[in-house]
């Protein structure tokens, strides 16, 4: 908004926030493979606020994906994976799933397969791997993806 002071001849302005400041700091902690498990360790390169209006509130994450077997999911080699920490999942979901040889991955858990029982994580691009899936013993999940941020 602008004031003007004919007597002074000056125009002022007031600020006018139309944003809001409340942001959650989320570390990049490294790269996350989108195929087999593979052993990752945590190397914390950044931090990146967050804004709470598009994030929401909560503890979280960033982890460059690698490889090409979420692609239907709509994640590709090189984006970047915002993690919701929380050690539980539902049965869709996209997990940071670390194994029982201390390994991981991000995959979509498939639940329990009753037979071996083992829990089912199942890639995401039936183009080049039509159905493919790990079965593992146990299963820590380190979190829940829940946005993905990519270049144009």
């Amino acid at each position: 908004m602008l004031r003007y002071d004919g007597a002074s001849r000056t125009i002022t302005t007031r600020m006018i926030s139309k944003f809001s400041e409340s942001t959650v700091p989320a570390p990049v902690v490294g790269a996350i493979p989108c195929g087999t498990p593979e052993e990752e360790e945590e190397n914390i390169q950044e931090y990146v606020s967050l804004p709470v209006s598009l994030f929401g509130k909560g503890e979280f994450y960033i982890l460059k994906a690698t490889g090409d077997s979420m692609v239907d999911a709509g994640i590709e080699d090189g984006d970047m994976v915002v993690i919701r920490k929380q050690p539980e999942a539902a049965v869709g979901d996209i997990v940071v799933a670390l194994d029982e040889t201390g390994s991981n991955t991000l995959k979509k858990y498939g639940g329990l397969d009753p037979e071996s029982h083992s829990v089912i994580l199942l890639y995401q691009n039936q183009e080049r791997y039509p159905n493919k899936r790990i079965l593992v013993k146990e299963l820590t999940v380190q979190g829940i993806a829940q946005h993905v941020i990519k270049a144009l």
